[in-house]
């Protein structure tokens, strides 16, 4: 089964939207500046990197047995066995293990969410209407809540946790791994670097 990436429509959007009008800016500065116009080019790539660090990189990634959090500093690893619950609200929250035992919240920063909650734009239907006819209701904060969560493209998180976690017993040795998102951070280092090297000259 191959992974799959999770981050929210919105961000990815935008990301590609300013990724396609800084290149048409360095473009057009080359056009219209010549071999100066280049000196742009480090601004241009830093907010470009901003965005990369900030909206692309961080996502969730849901693999076969195990759930990939990454943030913008940290990636966390957090195999099903560790997990002891997946929590669907504004952000999505995986309850687990720490290394010594003790319980700990990972938050993906950048997954999809459920909205605000706006019970006058929401409507549903209750089929107990007489006659056999529906009539229409307000869904009350708790249904809201369930619809919204099974709406959510990460729901698809906590439904394979749970279909893993009916057929496996929990493991308290197993528990997730955390890294330090270097290659990320080194990038982002390199472009503030390249502007104030840019800015000196």
């Amino acid at each position: 089964m191959s992974p799959l990436h999770l981050r929210p429509h919105g961000a990815t959007v935008l990301a590609i939207v300013v990724w396609v009008v800084l290149g048409l800016l360095a473009v057009e500065a080359l056009l219209s500046a010549g071999v100066r116009g280049l000196g742009v080019v480090p601004g241009l790539a830093l907010i470009a990197g901003l965005i990369w660090l900030l909206l692309w990189a961080p996502r969730v990634v849901l693999h076969e047995e195990e759930v990939e959090v990454r943030n913008i500093l940290h990636t966390h690893r957090l195999p099903f066995a560790a997990i002891t619950a997946v929590r669907l609200g504004a952000m999505l929250r995986l309850d687990t293990r720490a290394a010594d035992g003790s319980p700990r919240t990972i938050s993906a920063w950048n997954a999809p969410g459920i909205g605000r909650d706006n019970p006058l734009a929401r409507a549903g239907r209750d089929e107990s209407g007489a006659g056999g006819t529906d009539r229409r209701r307000r869904l009350s904060r708790g249904e809201r809540l369930r619809r919204d969560q099974e709406r959510s493209r990460s729901a698809v998180v906590r439904d394979r946790w749970e279909s893993w976690a009916e057929h496996h017993e929990e493991d308290p040795g197993v528990v997730g791994t955390s890294r330090l998102n270097v290659r990320e951070i080194a990038v982002f280092g390199a472009l503030v670097a390249l502007v104030v090297l840019r800015l000196a000259l």
